[in-house]
C-alpha cells in the first residue's frame, strides 16, 4: 500500500506528503519541495523535520502534537500550518492528516494534504474592502434609497431614510409593506389608498421590467403633506429575472411648496447576510437616477449604469480616472465644467451637503435638468475624503413649475381645511405633554367637556375639567402608554360638562419628537354610553332566561338525586341476588365482574353528578348576577388528586387524551370545594381543546399541566399551544359574556373560573402569544 501512496504523492502537482509513525519523511510531492527549497531529484525519505532546510516555527510544536493525535487515535485531524520558506516568506497551510492502515488495522503512515490558504486569506480581504466601501456609499447616499423584493416587501434602505423614519438602524425596515409605514391614527380607507397607489406603481415597473420616474406622497397624522420625487428601477438576476425593484427618493416639498410630514411606524426582522450581500452588489449596478462619487481633487471613482451610459461610456468602469471636463454629460450651455467642480468643492471643503439644479448636455445632444444632491464623503476618521452625488432628471418637472407656483395659495388652503377637518372629527381627538398637560383637542372634545373652544383646554390638566373625579383614572392610563412606548386600547369613564356619566373606548398612543423621545400622548375617545346600556339590559334579560332554565333543571337533577339514593338501598341486593344465583349455576351469567362493580358504584355515581350540576347551577347564576361566590361547604383537598380526577372524568375524544401533558411536581391542598375546582380545570380543558383543533398546526401540539411554588405561594399551571389571545382581547377574556365566538361558548366560562379561583383564596392570570401559546396560572398563597 505505501509504494501506491508514495508513488501518488510523489506525481502529485498538490501540497502533498507521507509520514512514518516515527515523523520520518516517506514522501513529499514536487510542489513541497520547489516551497522548501529542495531539488526535484533530492529525496526526502528517512528526514525529519530539522533536516530540511525550512525554518521551524512555534506553531510546528501543535503540528507535531497533531499527528501524534493521528497516530495515537486513529482519527483525521485538521490543523492550520505556518511554514517559512528559504526567501524568508511565512506562508499558512490548512492541512488535512489521514492515518494509512495496513491488513491488520495498525497504523503505517499518514497521509497529509496541504492547501496553502494565503490566497483565499486576500481575496477575503479584498471583498471585505469592497463590501464597506459598498455600504458606506449606500449609508451616506443622499435621499430616500430603498428596495424591495417581487412582493413589495421591503428588504432594506439608506441610512437617510431610517433616520427620516424615525428608526434606530435601516435594518428595522426589512420585512414591511408600504401599508406598515403609514399613521396608525389616520382612517383606514385613506391608509389602504396611499398605500394601493405604491403597491401599483412598483408592480409596474417590476411586471414591465422599465423603470419609472413618479411623483408620491404621503399624507401626516397632522393632515400635512410630504411630496417625494421618486426614481424606481427593476432589479434583476444572472438570467434577467425580475427579482425586486430599487428605488430613490427625494423630498421636493419645499421645491413645490407643499408641506406635507411622514409618520411610519416601527419596522422590524432582518434579512440575512446572503441577501444582504445580493442587495449590496446590485444596488449600485441598477441605481436610479444618475450616482457618482469622486475623490478630493475631482477625480471620479465610479458611478452606477444610469451615468455611464448618459455620458457615451461602455460600462461604470470606464469613468474611473476622468474628470467632469472630460464628460460631455457636465459640459451644457452655461454651466461650464469648472463652475461644476466649484459647487462639488465647496461641498466638500465645508462639509455640508447641498441640493441644486444643473442642466446637463446628454450623448444625445439635447440640454436636460437634473435635480442633484450631493453629500461628502468622509473616511472612518470623518475626513471629507470625496464627495457623493444623486442627479435626477426634473426636466419634465421644471415644465410644471408655473402650474405648480400657481397652486401654492390652493395648497395653503387645502392645508387649512385639513386642520378644519382634524377640529371637526367625530369623537374626541386630544394630544398632551408627558406632565399630563393638554396642547391640544378637537371640537367635539371641548364641546364634550363644557368649553367655548378648543383653545380652551390648552394648559389644563385632567384634574381641571369636568371630570376630574376620574382624572386619576384617565392619568394612569396615560403614565402606562408613555412607560410602555406602546398604544393602549382600553375603557374610561368621565363626567361631561352637562353632569352627565359617560363612557369611552379610548385609544392611546405615545407622542415622540425627532430623537425619538416620547414627549406626550396622542388620545381618541368614542362615546360608548348607549352601546353600554343596550349590554346591560342584555345582561338583564340573560339573568332572567337563566333563571328560568335554572329553575326547569333542578327539578328533574333532584328528582335523579333522590332516585339514586332509593336505589342504592336496594340495588346491591339485587346484584348480590345475581351473582349468588351464578354461582349456584342457575343460569349462565353474560356480565363480567368489571361490569357488576360499575353498576354496584352506579347509585353513587349518578348522586355524585345530578349534586355537581345542582352545584354549577347555583354557581352560574351567582356568576351572572354578578354576585360574589360564597363557598357553603369546604374540606380539605389535594390540587394533585384533583387534577387526575379531572382528566378520569373529562369525556376526552381518543386522539385527544395523547395531546395533554401532566406533570405533578409538588402537590398542595385547598381548602373549599374539589367539584368546583375540577369543573375550572374541565372549563380549562374545553376551552383548550378547542383551539388545538383550530390552530391546525403541521408539527403536533400539546396541553401541559403542572404543579409549581415559589417563595410566596402554590401555583397550577395550564398552557396549551393553540391559536392565542388577540392582544386586544386579552384583559377582558375574564368579565362576564365577553366571547369574540359565538359557535363556542357565552362568554361566562373564565368568568367562573375567576370567581372560584378567588373563593379558594388564589388569583387566576393569563399570558398569550398570538398563534404560539396560551397559559393561564391559578396562583395560591402559602400558609402563614
Amino acid at each position: 500500500m505505501l509504494p501506491i501512496f508514495k508513488a501518488i504523492v510523489e506525481s502529485s502537482t498538490q501540497y502533498l506528503y507521507l509520514k512514518d509513525t516515527a515523523g520520518k519523511w516517506i514522501a513529499c510531492s514536487n510542489p513541497l519541495k520547489k516551497f522548501f527549497g529542495i531539488s526535484v531529484q533530492e529525496s526526502v525519505e528517512g528526514k525529519v523535520d530539522d533536516d530540511l532546510v525550512w525554518k521551524k516555527l512555534p506553531i510546528n510544536a501543535q503540528n507535531t502534537c497533531s499527528d501524534e493525535n493521528v497516530i495515537q487515535l486513529g482519527v483525521t485531524e485538521a490543523t492550520e500550518e505556518m511554514f517559512q520558506s528559504p526567501n524568508g516568506a511565512i506562508c499558512h497551510f490548512l492541512t488535512e492528516k489521514f492515518p494509512l492502515k495496513n491488513q491488520d488495522g495498525s497504523i503505517v503512515a499518514i497521509f497529509n494534504y496541504s492547501v496553502d490558504i494565503d490566497v483565499f486569506q486576500r481575496e477575503l480581504i479584498k471583498e471585505k474592502e469592497k463590501r464597506e466601501m459598498l455600504e458606506k456609499i449606500i449609508t451616506i447616499m443622499p435621499g430616500h434609497v430603498y428596495w424591495k423584493d417581487r412582493n413589495c416587501v421591503l428588504q432594506g434602505c439608506n441610512y437617510n431614510q431610517a433616520v427620516d423614519a424615525g428608526l434606530t438602524s435601516p435594518k428595522d425596515i426589512v420585512g414591511k409593506k408600504a401599508y406598515d409605514l403609514l399613521w396608525q391614527d389616520q382612517p383606514e380607507e385613506l391608509k389602504r389608498e396611499q398605500a394601493g397607489i405604491t403597491d401599483k406603481i412598483d408592480q409596474d415597473v417590476m411586471q414591465s421590467g422599465q423603470k419609472k420616474t413618479v411623483e408620491e406622497f404621503v399624507i401626516t397624522s397632522s393632515g400635512s403633506k410630504i411630496i417625494y420625487l421618486s426614481e424606481k428601477v427593476p432589479v434583476k438576476n444572472e438570467l434577467g429575472e425580475v427579482t425586486g425593484l430599487v428605488g430613490i427618493s427625494i423630498d421636493i416639498t419645499e421645491k413645490t411648496a407643499l408641506e406635507e410630514k411622514l409618520k411610519e411606524a416601527k419596522r422590524e426582522s432582518e434579512k440575512n447576510e446572503e441577501l444582504a450581500n445580493y442587495y449590496l452588489n446590485n444596488i449600485l449596478a441598477g441605481m436610479p437616477g444618475h450616482v457618482y462619487w469622486m475623490d478630493r481633487n475631482g477625480v471620479y471613482l465610479g458611478c452606477n449604469d444610469q451615468q455611464a451610459k448618459s455620458c457615451g461610456l461602455s460600462s461604470p468602469n470606464d469613468i474611473i480616472g476622468k474628470t467632469n471636463s472630460d464628460l460631455p454629460l457636465n459640459v451644457a450651455p452655461g454651466l461650464p465644467a469648472d463652475e461644476l467642480d466649484k459647487v462639488n468643492q465647496q461641498v466638500m471643503e465645508t462639509g455640508v451637503e447641498a441640493t441644486i439644479e444643473e442642466p446637463a448636455l446628454t450623448n444625445q445632444g439635447k440640454v436636460e435638468f437634473f435635480l442633484s444632491k450631493k453629500t461628502p464623503l468622509r473616511d472612518k476618521a470623518g475626513d471629507v475624503v470625496g464627495l457623493v452625488g444623486i442627479s435626477i432628471n426634473i426636466t419634465d418637472k421644471k415644465k410644471l413649475e408655473t402650474d405648480l407656483r400657481a397652486a401654492k395659495t390652493a395648497a395653503e388652503e387645502k392645508e387649512k381645511l385639513l386642520q378644519h377637518i382634524l377640529m371637526a372629527m367625530p369623537g374626541n381627538v386630544y394630544w398632551k405633554d408627558r406632565e399630563g398637560v393638554y396642547i391640544g383637542c378637537n371640537e367635539t372634545m371641548a364641546k364634550m367637556a363644557g368649553l367655548n373652544s378648543a383653545n380652551d383646554v390648552i394648559g389644563k390638566t385632567d384634574f381641571d375639567l369636568c371630570w376630574k373625579n376620574e382624572a386619576k383614572i384617565l392619568h394612569e392610563n396615560d403614565l402606562k402608554v408613555m412607560a410602555s412606548g406602546e398604544m393602549l386600547t382600553t375603557e374610561e369613564p368621565v363626567t361631561a360638562g352637562d353632569g352627565t356619566q359617560k363612557f369611552f373606548w379610548v385609544t392611546k398612543i405615545p407622542l415622540r419628537d425627532d430623537q425619538d423621545n416620547i414627549v406626550g400622548i396622542l388620545g381618541n375617545s368614542l362615546d360608548i354610553t348607549d352601546r353600554k346600556k343596550v349590554e346591560e339590559a342584555k345582561f338583564d334579560s340573560m339573568r332572567l332566561i337563566a333563571g328560568s332554565i335554572a329553575h326547569e333543571l333542578r327539578t328533574p337533577l333532584s328528582s335523579i338525586q333522590g332516585n339514586a339514593t332509593s336505589l342504592k338501598e336496594k340495588f346491591n341486593e339485587l346484584i348480590d341476588g345475581y351473582e349468588i344465583a351464578a354461582d349456584h349455576h342457575l343460569f349462565n351469567s353474560t356480565i363480567l365482574p368489571m361490569q357488576i362493580d360499575l353498576l354496584r358504584r352506579m347509585p353513587d355515581n349518578l348522586y355524585l353528578e345530578s349534586r355537581s350540576a345542582l352545584t354549577i347551577i347555583d354557581l352560574l347564576l351567582t356568576n351572572i348576577q354578578n354576585q360574589q361566590m360564597v363557598l357553603m361547604t369546604k374540606a380539605q383537598f389535594s390540587v394533585k388528586m384533583c387534577v387526575d380526577t379531572a382528566l378520569e372524568r373529562y369525556p376526552f375524544k381518543p386522539e385527544q387524551l395523547e395531546l395533554v401533558s401532566w406533570e405533578g411536581g409538588a402537590d398542595f391542598n385547598l381548602l373549599g370545594s374539589h367539584e368546583l375546582m375540577m369543573y375550572v380545570l374541565f372549563n380549562l380543558l374545553r376551552n383548550s381543546l378547542y383551539f388545538l383543533a383550530k390552530a391546525s398546526k403541521a408539527q403536533p401540539v400539546y396541553i401541559r399541566i403542572k404543579l409549581g411554588e415559589d417563595a410566596q405561594s402554590h401555583f397550577l399551571s395550564f398552557e396549551d399551544e393553540g391559536t392565542g389571545i388577540e392582544p386586544n382581547d386579552l384583559p377582558h377574556i375574564f368579565d362576564r359574556f365577553y366571547t369574540k365566538n359565538s359557535h363556542h361558548g357565552s362568554g361566562i366560562g373564565l368568568s367562573f373560573c375567576k370567581m372560584v379561583t378567588e373563593a379558594h383564596g388564589g388569583k387566576i392570570s393569563c399570558e398569550s402569544k398570538l398563534g404560539e401559546y396560551t397559559r393561564f396560572t391559578l396562583r395560591f398563597p402559602k400558609p402563614g
